[in-house]
C-alpha cells in the first residue's frame, strides 16, 4: 500500500510530513509526478490535479479531496462509474 498526493496549486511538503507521521512512517507517501510504483497506490489525496491523473492508478480504494467539493474527482473518473457506484459515491 502507498499514498499518492496529487495537488496542482501548492507545496505539499507539510501535508506529506503529517501523513507520514500519522502512518508511523510505515506507508510510502509519494508526490505526483514522482510516483515510482503506481500499482501500489491505494489512496489518493487530490486537489486541482492534472486531467486524467487519477486514471493512472489502477488499485485505488480511496480518493480524498484536499479542498471542498468533489467535482474535480467526479469529472475525472465518472466515465467509469456504474450508477450503483455513483449512488454510493454521492451519498457517503
Amino acid at each position: 500500500m502507498a499514498i499518492a498526493i496529487i495537488v496542482g496549486d501548492r507545496d505539499v511538503s507539510i501535508l506529506k510530513k503529517h501523513i507520514k507521521a500519522a502512518t508511523n512512517g510505515e506507508v510510502p507517501i509519494w508526490v505526483y509526478p514522482d510516483i515510482p510504483q503506481a500499482e501500489k497506490v491505494e489512496m489518493l489525496v487530490v486537489w486541482k490535479h492534472p486531467e486524467d491523473a487519477i486514471a493512472k492508478f489502477s488499485n485505488v480504494q480511496l480518493i480524498s479531496s484536499l479542498g471542498a467539493g468533489v467535482e474535480h474527482i467526479i469529472n475525472d473518473i465518472c466515465y467509469d462509474l456504474t450508477w450503483e457506484w455513483w449512488a454510493i459515491f454521492a451519498y457517503y
